[in-house]
């Protein structure tokens, strides 16, 4: 098919009706069958699910050859999760799916974006929450740093506490990406099982440093206010500047007003450089519109170059 072919049957697809879209499903053109799948789940066209399901097992079952990128399986997974399809077998075939396709100096696994979404797809099928558990523990040790994380996000919409035991097994293994480490530390102090705080601030002593920082921030952004006091109460020490910034900047996503009333005093007294990630913690906050009056003015009485530049990027 030509690229101008293509084109016109593309825009085409958006004025299709439901009585359509079967033969779109139908069609070779992984990517045209991608976008079709897509326009299904705006007309939430549910008596479509056996034919998107038919589509599925076409092009996985074709894998590179006839669905590069994973243009179809992906449109397909995301419509499916759309419509409600509450059926597991799809989306448990598709956290298992891998696809290596030739790339710049060898191969590269395009299926991961598939597997990521199938992680958070599987919690709102039928599927019995202890074969749920089974299946996405693989997903915290896949190759692939998103499908941890997807994985992980998983775990906390499941919101059982084996789910929390199973990432505190995999952040005691470790993990090679800090954003799956703050990912880890982060859901296990929302679900907020027994001792979730002093499990994650053991890792403040850590001799890896991506692990103690992003230890740090999830603490400092935590709606507990003993994790947020964990975190406060390493200012006094002798802290590398990585870890007192991260500290800083962490507390701007905190809900609680003891990180507000604490990011105004080091903005207020605090040495330059400190004061700067304060502001820009506060720039980001819940707070950030009502505080403006105040924050203007304590960076006026400053009378500081670097800080006026700041609240000038942040503000406006």
């Amino acid at each position: 098919m030509s690229k101008h072919a293509l084109e016109k049957k593309l825009e085409a697809l958006s004025v299709l009706g439901v009585e359509a879209l079967p033969k779109a499903l139908a069609d070779k053109n992984n990517f045209y069958v991608g976008k079709a799948a897509k326009r299904a789940a705006q007309l939430n066209a549910t008596s479509l699910i056996p034919n998107l399901l038919a589509a599925f097992d076409r092009f996985f079952e074709g894998g590179a050859e006839v669905d590069p990128k994973c243009w179809a399986k992906l449109g397909i997974m995301d419509a499916l999760y759309q419509l409600n399809c509450q059926e597991p077998a799809p989306y448990l075939r598709a956290f298992h799916c891998v696809q290596m396709e030739p790339v710049w100096g060898g191969k590269e696994d395009t299926a991961a974006p598939v597997r990521a979404m199938a992680a958070l797809a599987l919690i709102d099928t039928n599927l019995d929450p202890i074969q749920l558990l089974r299946a996405l523990v693989n997903g915290l040790h896949d190759v692939d740093q998103q499908v941890r994380i997807e994985t992980v996000r998983a775990l906390v919409r499941l919101g059982r506490w084996e789910g929390e035991l199973l990432m505190r097994q995999k952040v005691l293994t470790g993990d090679a990406s800090p954003e799956v480490l703050g990912a880890l530390y982060s859901a296990i102090l929302e679900l907020d099982q027994s001792g979730s705080i002093g499990f994650v601030k053991q890792f403040l002593q850590s001799e890896d440093e991506a692990a103690q920082l992003e230890a740090a921030a999830s603490l400092a952004q935590s709606r507990h206010l003993e994790a947020f006091e964990a975190a406060k109460n390493l200012w006094p020490r002798i802290l590398t500047r990585n870890l007192r910034r991260t500290i800083v900047i962490a507390m701007g996503a905190s809900p609680l007003d003891e990180a507000r009333v604490f990011l105004l005093e080091l903005l207020r007294k605090e040495a330059d450089e400190t004061a700067a990630w304060a502001l820009t913690a506060l720039a980001s906050s819940r707070h950030r519109m009502e505080l403006r009056d105040e924050i203007a003015t304590l960076v006026s009485d400053r009378s500081d170059r670097q800080l006026s530049q700041v609240f000038r990027e942040e503000y406006g």
